[in-house]
């Protein structure tokens, strides 16, 4: 188990940590081969997070029919 005072660094970790990398990737994996493909971002979707809170309310899920259901808080696509 962790010490109390490194549990109390994680919140300015996380901030230095999405300062150092902002943006939201996506990528396809082919399970076969292990191989990783960089792919466009889906429409309507953040390309990059500034503040934690918006890091946290991003949420996709894929519906049944197989579209992508996304909800990003605060942050308007086209807008990071």
């Amino acid at each position: 188990m962790k010490d109390k005072a490194w549990m109390e660094s994680l919140p300015k970790r996380d901030e230095e940590a999405l300062k150092a990398h902002p943006e939201l990737l996506w990528w396809v994996l082919d399970p076969a081969t292990g191989q990783l493909e960089a792919q466009t971002p889906p429409q309507n979707v953040p390309r990059a997070f500034r503040r934690m809170q918006d890091l946290e309310a991003f949420r996709f899920r894929f519906k049944p029919n197989g579209n992508l259901l996304v909800s990003h808080g605060n942050v308007p696509p086209g807008k990071e």
